[in-house]
């Protein structure tokens, strides 16, 4: 009988404990300029780059075909870029500089990869000569967030 209550009682508090749990990715910066912003998000990273000028479309700054990641295996990622309409609509009307768009790893034979976490090396290359516009050196990891033992988000 003590055995199937302390087994009850394990039960009840681990599902208590994990209740509300999520996996969140964080970055931890190596190096980068003020003109990169990247935010994980589950499958891709959320960008937001300076152009230094007003354009319409990311396509327009950075191209997608040259512009690549290194893994922390130090693979080399071929990338799929596409433009967030609602920030960047946003930035037109504000005026802004700042241009976002999500960035997806394609592997040869895949749609989508994963970003695992390690330290990743990220290049956006522009214009048809390939040359390097931004590179940034982050760390990936994942963080579990449970609410009973860290409280609510601030």
């Amino acid at each position: 009988m003590q055995t199937q209550a302390l087994i009850a009682v394990i039960l009840v508090l681990s599902s208590l404990l994990l209740h509300g749990c999520s996996e969140t990715k964080q970055i931890d910066w190596y190096s980068s300029n003020e003109d990169i912003r990247i935010s994980p998000e589950e499958n891709q990273l959320f960008v937001t780059l300076r152009t230094g000028t007003r354009v319409k479309r990311i396509s327009d700054i950075i191209q997608a075909d040259c512009s690549y990641a290194i893994d922390p295996l130090k693979h080399k990622r071929y990338l799929l870029l596409e433009s967030s309409s609602f920030a960047n609509a946003w930035s037109v009307e504000a005026k802004s500089e700042w241009k976002s768009f999500t960035v997806r790893l394609k592997d040869p034979g895949e749609t989508d990869g994963s970003w695992i976490d390690g330290d990743w090396e990220l290049f956006l290359c522009a214009g048809q000569d390939g040359e390097i516009l931004q590179h940034a050196k982050f760390a990936l990891s994942t963080f579990t967030y449970i609410f009973l033992i860290h409280g609510p988000p601030n």
